[in-house]
């Protein structure tokens, strides 16, 4: 009898220890990818996300493929900040905006970089209809993506695109859109302040 019920508290203290080292190693697992796909700026990337009716997961996967939130990020292109801008689609988007006293340089800025990068997915999401085909453009520029889906071996609608003819552009499309993926998972209910890194 005592030998029974000492392999029924192995047992049950087995079932225990598997059940508490499930529960631990999911919540690591959680904490490691809230580490690699932090939420920095909350307040500053929905305040623009709002204003500009974006998902504010969709920023953060932009600039996590961007800049992975160095602020002071340079491109081979010279492209600036953690949205990395170009500086021709910079002073587009300072003529849109109005800001006259803006310079290239406040890209560094990470709240300059954040409404710049926001406006321009906003304005690319309304053209193209899409965050998949407003990645694209981002990457690849609005004339480029204008050409793609005019060409019938390339979209089946004149809308999205079946295939991406470059693959710099394919292969950026994919990071953002699984960045995206990855957030909308760690993040189900959205953002806020206390999520800041």
């Amino acid at each position: 009898m005592v030998v029974h019920i000492r392999k029924s508290i192995i047992i049950v203290s087995l079932i225990v220890l598997v059940i508490a080292g499930g529960i631990c190693t999911h919540f690591g697992i959680h904490w490691f990818y809230r580490q690699s796909y932090p939420t920095p700026y909350a307040s500053i990337v929905q305040k623009y996300a709002q204003m500009y009716e974006i998902d504010p997961l969709f920023i953060y996967a932009v600039i996590k493929t961007e800049s992975d939130f160095d602020h002071d990020a340079v491109s081979e292109a010279d492209a600036r900040g953690l949205t990395q801008v170009a500086e021709t689609t910079f002073d587009w988007i300072k003529g849109k905006l109005g800001e006259e006293d803006t310079v290239f340089s406040d890209l560094f800025d990470p709240e300059v970089s954040i409404r710049y990068g926001s406006y321009f997915l906003h304005y690319l999401y309304e053209e193209f209809g899409s965050y998949e085909m407003a990645a694209a453009a981002y990457h690849a520029g609005r004339g480029a993506v204008s050409g793609w889906v005019e060409d019938p071996s390339l979209s089946h609608d004149g809308e999205s695109l079946h295939t991406i003819p470059s693959a710099a552009t394919a292969h950026y499309v994919n990071k953002v859109m699984q960045a995206y993926e990855r957030y909308t998972s760690l993040y189900p209910d959205g953002i806020s302040s206390a999520d800041q890194k």
